[in-house]
């Protein structure tokens, strides 16, 4: 008989990671009938957290979905922090004193950041993860999706960010 530990190919191996780090880019709604997965809201954000949490509340009917957690964004926040354009805008957030001119600075080099940001391409590994999960998602005629942006520094205790971030929704 074989050891457990002689089944594990390779190409199982392969699979087991890849899985797993699935999961690490990506949490999805549970039914109502199954427990949240645990996770912090300094992975998945705010809104994210909320709609897990509310997942085991019963008599609250959540629609399926996912979060992509922080994990998802890692190789965006790695290039995009190693930028020019990122120095050149946390270079004025130091430097800013509240001046309509130091205002108009910073706005522009959080606008160059901004473009920086449309060049990012998702990775391999982050391409599957979300195409995974939208194969995961109830099959409808044309389904439309609410897509919204989150942060885990968003609604703490002592600030909010409420309106800085995006809600899309109807996509296709």
């Amino acid at each position: 008989m074989a050891s457990p530990g002689s089944l594990i190919t390779p190409r199982s191996m392969a699979a087991i990671q890849s899985a797993n780090e699935m999961d690490a880019l990506v949490v999805h709604f549970p039914s109502q009938s199954s427990p949240p997965a645990p996770c912090a809201i300094s992975t998945v954000g705010g809104k994210g957290f909320q709609l897990l949490r509310m997942c085991s509340v019963r008599g609250v009917e959540v629609p399926p979905g996912f979060a992509l957690t922080t994990h998802f964004f890692e190789p965006w926040f790695a290039k995009l922090s190693s930028s020019l354009e990122w120095a050149e805008m946390m270079l004025a957030a130091a430097a800013s004193d509240g001046s309509p001119a130091s205002g108009e600075l910073l706005r522009s080099r959080c606008g160059a950041c901004q473009k920086q940001c449309e060049s990012l391409t998702l990775s391999e590994s982050g391409r599957q993860a979300l195409m995974t999960s939208l194969t995961k998602l109830p099959v409808q005629r044309q389904i439309r999706l609410a897509v919204r942006s989150s942060s885990p520094e968003e609604d703490m205790a002592g600030l909010s960010f409420a309106g800085g971030y995006e809600t899309l929704l109807g996509v296709p």
